[in-house]
């Protein structure tokens, strides 16, 4: 696809919302505590936590983009087995929260800097951190 949404906003307090296919959006902004579930690529420039939600990704899907938190140890990312995140994720001034990654049989690979305070390996899987 070579359009993309401007922005999509989910992840409302107490909610969860799925995304069943690819998603193609400028940015993600997720704007609570609730959940978001992709089930698909994301491509866009940045998954944006604007509070302390959580993305899950689902196995075999990849993350095109940076991910940001407006500010440190907000924001919980899970990858559900082998994913590819490419962008950086968070900056030295802010922190992600965790990512949980790992987990069993699966290779998970951060192409970019990654800046958590927390990095869960869930299971016997791998997690490949390739930036600096």
């Amino acid at each position: 696809s070579g359009a993309l949404l401007k922005e999509i906003n989910a992840g409302a307090n107490g909610s969860s919302s799925t995304f069943s296919s690819d998603v193609y959006a400028t940015n993600l902004d997720v704007e609570g505590t609730g959940t978001v579930n992709l089930n698909g690529d994301y491509t866009g420039t940045a998954i944006r936590y604007n509070a302390d939600g959580t993305v899950v990704l689902a196995n075999g899907r990849d993350v095109n983009s940076a991910i940001t938190t407006a500010t440190t140890n907000t924001g919980t990312l899970t990858l559900n087995g082998s994913s590819t995140v490419s962008g950086s994720v968070g900056s030295s001034g802010a922190l992600l929260k965790e990512i949980n990654a790992g987990a069993n049989g699966s290779s998970s690979t951060f192409s970019s800097d990654v800046y958590a305070t927390n990095l869960d390996v869930e299971g016997t899987g791998t997690v490949n951190l390739n930036g600096d």
